[in-house]
């Protein structure tokens, strides 16, 4: 109706459905401001941001489920706002809003739009998976898994694209398995959610809270090793620089030194290194005869 259109466009899908596909995916993208005789009206609430999103109607359930995208470290991801099945939503939608009023079962609110904020990822090295693995919080899953999947788990997603749950409580007489998100590259994605009898590697050691890089607390005497040591290591084919900084990290042990050149952890390290490296003028305590 008139009084209710959408302030938006909708984008529909360059490719014509099929006759035997059972969703369809539409985007719109809501700017959160209207134009009154050409000039742009502020937003009720100042703290909403202009809006992508995603609109699936699936033919199989008859509904229509609504997706806010939202920004997270330079990437997407949908959170549900709106449902016109309120059963079948794997999120719990408020049923006394205004949308969820106007169609029987409804729930949520079909207008929402994501809030003006910042994002924090939070990653860690998971040396027993061999990967690094990157925090993935609730808000960013929500309507994607079931919420009680999220309230009873934390959920990692790794650099091998799948999603790693682990419990919150490993005494739960329900949810103490570990979890396993894998998605089928579909569009929109579904997901398979596989319950594991095993228990995930967990990350060793302990946070010792927010420090500053070691050069800026205290210099430090630099480990004393010979440029014959150095210049063993470079055979391997890393640079004069590189192979230094691993001998100071290894206090002047060359087997330590090799292992941990070849750690990919130290890439960053390494490249650094490079950069920096003067390999002629460097002078090395130990071995005058060799500078």
């Amino acid at each position: 109706p008139e009084a209710s259109k959408l302030r938006y466009k909708l984008l529909l899908p360059e490719i014509p459905l099929q006759e035997g596909d059972q969703e369809m995916l539409i985007l719109g993208f809501d700017p959160g401001a209207e134009e009154k005789d050409g000039v742009a009206q502020a937003k009720d609430d100042e703290n909403k941001a202009p809006t992508w999103k995603e609109i699936v109607i699936s033919k199989v359930h008859s509904s229509v489920t609504v997706f806010n995208w939202i920004p997270h470290g330079r990437r997407l991801y949908r959170s549900m706002v709106f449902c016109s099945k309120s059963q079948l939503a794997l999120h719990n939608l408020p049923l006394d809003s205004p949308d969820a009023q106007k169609v029987r079962g409804a729930g949520g609110v079909f207008g929402s739009m994501r809030t003006e904020e910042g994002s924090l990822c939070i990653h860690r090295s998971n040396k027993a998976l061999g990967i690094c693995e990157q925090y993935v919080s609730p808000r960013l899953l929500r309507g994607v898994l079931p919420s009680a999947l999220m309230e009873a788990y934390s959920f990692w997603e790794g650099e091998d694209g799948l999603i790693r749950g682990v419990p919150n409580n490993e005494q739960s007489l329900y949810f103490a398995k570990n979890l396993e998100v894998v998605p089928d590259g579909s569009s929109p994605p579904k997901f398979t959610v596989r319950r594991l009898s095993g228990k995930f590697p967990k990350p060793q050691g302990e946070f010792q809270g927010l420090r500053r890089p070691e050069a800026t607390v205290a210099a430090k005497k630099p480990a004393a090793f010979r440029e014959a040591d150095v210049l063993q290591l470079m055979e391997l084919g890393f640079s004069h620089g590189a192979c230094r900084l691993a001998l100071e990290k290894s206090h002047g042990d060359s087997a330590a030194a090799a292992g941990w050149l070849f750690d990919e952890n130290n890439t960053m390290a390494i490249l650094g290194a490079d950069a920096q490296s003067t390999p002629r003028s460097m002078s090395v305590d130990g071995d005058d005869d060799l500078q």
